[in-house]
């Protein structure tokens, strides 16, 4: 499965769109409304896990209840620390920007640490 989503098969896409309806269903529950067998169900899953795929669940949230209203661009974070070191520099930021590489969410303190980290990181892949 390490081919992401060009490696999923029917059986996986159906898992994962009754994930994204409620990521608290059971594997037991999956598995029935997926057709298939609560071990299947259980493996896929995890290998979907393993392979970045499904990278965490998460709730959804009441804007309404934050007095964020109808027109709210953004959840608020509620667990978020006050703040994050660059995952390129160290400096310790309050407003990280974000960056997915490798499949994992990374936090940088500016543009230019974002993009030596990217420019590293790709050259690492090439082998240079």
């Amino acid at each position: 499965m390490s081919g992401g989503a060009d490696a999923l098969d029917d059986l996986d896409r159906r898992l994962l769109a009754l994930l994204r309806e409620d990521a608290r269903r059971s594997h037991r529950e999956l598995a029935r409304r997926a057709g298939t067998t609560q071990p299947t169900a259980t493996a896929r899953v995890r290998r979907m896990e393993d392979a970045g795929i499904i990278q965490g669940y998460t709730v959804r949230l009441d804007a309404d209840a934050f007095g964020g209203g109808p027109d709210a661009t953004a959840e608020p974070d509620l667990d978020a620390p006050a703040s994050v070191a660059c995952h390129w520099c160290r400096k310790r930021t309050a407003e990280p920007l974000w960056a997915t590489v490798d499949g994992r969410r990374h936090p940088f303190c500016c543009p230019t640490c974002r993009a030596a980290y990217r420019d590293r990181h790709a050259a690492l892949a090439q082998g240079l």
